[in-house]
């Protein structure tokens, strides 16, 4: 029995970008739904990072700041 293709995320971003590019609404979802069903448990999770980083608005993408001090 072979090993499982694995993926880098450089290519599952590739491939959400193609999925991407040929779908939309409903059908980019049912398109990254089965193209996830295809991946190892692992992938699966790089794939879920990939799609979360992704969606997640650029405000929650800029590090937090310092707690303030209290020697005030």
């Amino acid at each position: 029995m072979s090993e499982p293709l694995r993926w880098t995320r450089t290519a599952l971003e590739a491939r959400l970008e193609a999925l991407e590019e040929k779908h939309t609404g409903g059908d980019l979802v049912s398109a990254i739904v089965e193209f996830a069903e295809t991946l190892t448990d692992e992938d699966r999770r790089l794939f879920q990072d990939v799609l979360l980083r992704k969606r997640r608005p650029a405000i929650l993408r800029l590090p937090r700041r310092p707690p303030p001090d209290e020697e005030t």
